[in-house]
């Protein structure tokens, strides 16, 4: 069951909904015709870092605001200190309330984990490492020097391998 709430600090101009959807409402746009009822209308999102995101307008002022964020704010109310929102499934398109709750950093670190959504190891837009091959220097026996060389790392990057500081979710 769908439930729409008013947009905290945009009252009586935006709605937002317990599914994640976003509308303005109905005395914005306010049709000339007195034979016509006002209507909502639903406003279009786009996607920022996986996260769908509205912009609201009001005298000329205009702010991009996450949806999962204002669904949260209508629905529980504001953070608390430390606090942001967390998607329960790991999906950050699915800005519904059952979907959604608040934790602190650290919290939403492991459900990213969890969820297998993190940007560790090979998954890295930085990494020149594989799995496999962090799996083979853990193994061979040559020195740090050379196997820096033939993976094209640094010495000090192969040592933080094998002690396990670097790449340490590798078995």
């Amino acid at each position: 069951m769908e439930e729409w709430r008013p947009v905290v600090g945009w009252e009586g101009i935006y709605e937002v909904s317990s599914l994640g959807k976003v509308r303005s409402t109905p005395l914005v746009h306010m049709h000339p015709r007195k034979d016509r009822p006002p209507k909502h209308r639903y406003i279009k999102h786009w996607i920022t870092h996986g996260y769908p995101t509205v912009c609201l307008c009001r005298k000329g002022r205009k702010e991009r605001v996450a949806i999962h964020r204002l669904v949260m704010r209508a629905f529980v109310g504001m953070p608390g200190p430390g606090e942001e929102v967390c998607h329960n499934n790991g999906i950050r398109s699915d800005a519904a309330l059952s979907n959604l709750r608040y934790a602190t950093r650290a919290e939403n670190h492991a459900d990213k984990i969890i969820h297998g959504t993190t940007n560790r190891g090979e998954r890295s837009a930085t990494a020149k490492l594989t799995s496999a091959d962090v799996i083979s220097i853990r193994e061979d026996r040559r020195s740090q020097q050379e196997l820096g060389r033939i993976h094209g790392v640094s010495q000090g990057h192969i040592h933080r391998i094998k002690s396990r500081v670097r790449w340490a979710h590798i078995a």
